[in-house]
């Protein structure tokens, strides 16, 4: 259809003009002495010129719209890019009301009738929230802290373990030194369990094995995945892998031995993002 627009407009355009200087210009000024070669002789006489002009005209036109094209695609790719940082600064920051909501729960029953951990789990629960507003900002974390904030997480859970019912054990193996995670990518996964209180003890291990350049992350939960645990494991898979690409590996399965297991693999950066 391009091809045949622009053929047709270069036709039918010179032959207009060679019209109009045939029948009008002569009338208002010196006398046209190709008037008398007829419309074909002059037609084809002055071709070459309109095809010359047509085609300097075309290659400007197509440059400037190959330009204004390049132009559209860099506002669309930051466009993009500003919607993925919008996400994941939502990701990163997304605390569960749920779970804010039964730690203060917890955390006021320890005070009105003291426990012997109280002072420690109400410092506990303190550094963790500090840490996600200050790793919340950034893009990625040093793994020896995401680790750190991570142990601190699973202690505010044992502190009242028998009230939420859940026990969460980690298993480290590899080095954590001069690496670096997506922020809050370990401590996001772990809340999704303390969202809701299991109706039975439920225990949650968590295999972390650090590689040179990946993480794998292997969970096992004793339980079958309720809807709403389902529906937010998936999301957290989908957000993840769009935010990093392919280089996010994330693998669920609701076992028929009534077992929740997740994969994933992160990739481990060596300098600070």
């Amino acid at each position: 259809m391009f091809w045949l627009l622009l053929i047709t407009s270069l036709t039918t355009i010179s032959a207009a003009d060679v019209l109009f200087f045939q029948k009008l210009v002569h009338l208002t000024g010196e006398p046209n002495h190709n008037t008398g070669l007829g419309f074909w002789k002059n037609y084809y006489d002055t071709f070459p010129g309109y095809l010359i002009n047509f085609l300097l005209f075309s290659i400007l036109f197509f440059f400037m719209e190959k330009d204004e094209e390049n132009n559209l695609i860099l506002e669309m790719e930051k466009e993009r890019r500003e919607i993925e940082l919008v996400k994941l600064d939502l990701l990163k920051t997304n605390i569960s009301p749920d779970f804010i909501m039964r730690s203060l729960s917890q955390l006021k029953k320890a005070a009105i009738v003291p426990e012997p951990y109280t002072p420690e789990s109400i410092v506990t629960f303190s550094e963790l929230l500090r840490y996600r507003l200050y790793r919340g900002r950034q893009l990625q974390t040093p793994l020896p802290e995401e680790i750190q904030a991570l142990n601190t997480f699973i202690s505010f859970i044992k502190f009242d373990h028998q009230h939420n019912n859940l026990f969460v054990e980690l298993k480290l193996a590899g080095d954590t030194e001069d690496k670096f995670i997506a922020a809050l990518a370990l401590i996001n996964i772990l809340e999704l369990f303390c969202k809701t209180i299991p109706e039975e003890p439920a225990t949650l291990i968590l295999n972390l094995d650090i590689r040179t350049e990946q993480l794998y992350l292997h969970i096992t939960y004793n339980k079958k995945a309720t809807d709403q645990l389902l529906a937010d494991i998936e999301r957290y898979g989908t957000d993840y892998m769009q935010l990093y690409g392919n280089s996010i590996q994330f693998d669920f399965e609701n076992c028929i031995d009534e077992t929740c297991k997740i994969d994933m693999i992160f990739p481990l950066q060596h300098h600070t993002a």
